[in-house]
C-alpha cells in the first residue's frame, strides 16, 4: 500500500495487527462473521475480484456482511510509530500522521492562501511565508475574499429566492388547478341553474295551460249549469202544459164514460125490469131465475158504474212527451268529448237515436269536485223550446 509513511520498527508490530492479505499492520480493520479481520479495502477487493469467501476459512462472505474492527483494535492501531517520507520526521502517531501533514510537515506541497483569487504558486510549506512576502495577490486578497464571500452570500440568497420562488410557482399552479376546478364546477353549477330554469319555464307554461284549460272548463260548466237550468225550466214548462192537457183530457174521458155508462144503465135496467116482470106473470122456475137474474143487474150496475167512474179518476194518463236520461261522470273532459263516448256505446246510442225523442239537451253539474254530465232526450210539442237532435 502506497502511504507517506513508513513504520519505525515494523519487525516489532504483533502479528494480530497484521492483515493476511497485504501483510502490512490493518488500515480500516474490518471484521468478518468468521472473527477474522483484513483491511477495508484488502477484504473488498477480495470479494468482488476472487471469490465471496473468507481468505482463511473459506466461509461465505459478502460486503454487507462486514462489521468495524471494535475500538480497542482501533485504538491500538493508532498508536503504532510511523516515519513521515516527505519531511523525514520520526516518532509519529500513525492516528495523527494526517494532521501532521495537513499543519506541520515543512515539506508538504501547499498552494498559496491567495490561490481563492487565482494566484498560481505552489510549493513547500517551509518557503510558503517567502512567498506571502512577495505575492501581488495577497495585499488585495482580504478585499476580494470579502467580495468572493458576498457574492457566495448572494448566491445562496439567490439559491433561497430561487427555491421560495419555485415553491410559490409551485403554489400558484396548484391554485390555478383549484381555481379550474372551481371555474369547472361553477360551469356545471351554471348549466344545472340553466336546466332547472328550462324546466321552470316549462313547468310555468304547462301551469298557464292548465290555468287556460281550466279556466275554460269552468266557463263550460258554467254555460252547461245555465242550460241545464234552462232545460230543467222548459221541461217543467213542458210537463205544466202537458199536465192541464192531461187533466182536461181525463175530464172529457170521465164526461164520456159517464154518458156511455148512463145509456148502458138505461138498457140494463129495461131488460131486468123485463126479466122481472115475466118472472112475477108466470111464476114458473125459469121465469124465477130470469127475476133473480134481472134484480141482480138491476142492483150491480149502478155499482159497476162507481168503480169505473172511480178508477178512472184514479188513473193517471202518461204525457205526451217520454224522456230518457244518460249519466256520465267525466272529469276534465269536454262536452263533445262525453257525446263522442255516449256514441260509441251502442246502448246511449240507441237511446240518442230512437225516433220517439226528436228533442235533446246536455248539460253538467259539478259535485265531489266531480263534473256530472247528463243528457236528456225528450218528444216535445211544438210550444217546447227544447234544442233539436241534430
Amino acid at each position: 500500500m502506497d502511504t507517506k509513511y513508513e513504520y519505525v520498527d515494523e519487525t516489532s508490530i504483533p502479528p494480530y495487527l497484521i492483515c493476511s492479505i497485504c501483510h502490512s499492520p490493518f488500515t480500516d480493520p474490518r471484521c468478518t462473521p468468521c472473527h477474522d479481520t483484513f483491511c477495508r479495502n484488502c477484504i473488498t477487493r477480495w470479494i468482488l475480484n476472487e471469490q465471496p469467501s473468507c481468505p482463511l476459512d473459506r466461509s461465505a462472505l459478502t460486503i454487507n456482511t462486514l462489521t468495524q474492527a471494535p475500538h480497542v483494535l482501533r485504538n491500538v492501531l493508532d498508536e503504532l510509530r510511523v516515519k513521515c517520507k516527505v519531511c523525514g520526521q520520526a516518532d509519529l502517531q500513525r492516528g495523527k500522521f494526517d494532521e501532521h501533514v495537513q499543519r506541520m510537515c515543512p515539506k508538504t506541497a501547499v498552494s498559496c492562501p491567495a490561490s481563492t483569487i487565482r494566484c498560481p504558486w505552489t510549493g513547500h510549506r517551509d518557503q510558503l511565508n517567502r512567498h506571502i512576502s512577495h505575492c501581488h495577490f495577497e495585499p488585495v486578497r482580504p478585499v476580494i475574499t470579502q467580495l468572493m464571500n458576498e457574492n457566495q452570500q448572494l448566491r445562496e440568497q439567490i439559491n433561497q429566492q430561487n427555491t421560495q420562488l419555485t415553491i410559490r410557482q409551485n403554489e400558484v399552479d396548484h391554485l390555478k388547478e383549484l381555481i379550474d376546478q372551481q371555474i369547472t364546477q361553477i360551469d356545471a353549477h351554471q348549466n344545472e341553474i340553466r336546466q332547472n330554469h328550462t324546466q321552470l319555464d316549462q313547468q310555468t307554461i304547462k301551469l298557464d295551460q292548465q290555468a287556460i284549460e281550466i279556466a275554460r272548463q269552468q266557463r263550460d260548466n258554467q254555460r252547461f249549469k245555465e242550460q241545464t237550468v234552462q232545460l230543467q225550466a222548459n221541461a217543467v214548462t213542458y210537463q205544466r202544459e202537458h199536465g192541464a192537457k192531461a187533466k182536461a183530457l181525463k175530464e172529457a174521458q170521465v164526461a164520456s164514460t159517464s154518458f156511455f155508462c148512463c145509456i148502458i144503465l138505461a138498457l140494463l135496467l129495461t131488460i131486468g125490469i123485463s126479466f122481472t116482470v115475466v118472472g112475477a106473470r108466470h111464476g114458473n122456475v125459469n121465469t124465477g131465475a130470469l127475476l133473480v137474474i134481472g134484480i141482480i143487474i138491476v142492483a150491480g150496475i149502478p155499482f159497476l158504474c162507481l168503480i169505473c167512474i172511480n178508477r178512472l179518476l184514479k188513473n193517471e194518463y202518461p204525457l205526451n212527451g217520454a224522456a230518457a236520461e244518460n249519466i256520465a261522470l267525466n272529469s276534465g273532459r269536454s262536452a263533445q268529448y262525453t257525446v263522442n263516448q255516449w256514441m260509441k256505446s251502442p246502448k246511449h246510442r240507441a237511446s240518442i237515436l230512437n225516433p220517439k225523442y226528436n228533442q235533446v239537451g246536455i248539460g253538467a253539474s259539478q259535485k265531489n269536485q266531480k263534473i256530472w254530465w247528463t243528457m236528456l232526450m225528450a218528444r216535445g210539442s211544438d210550444k217546447c223550446v227544447l234544442p233539436k237532435k241534430s
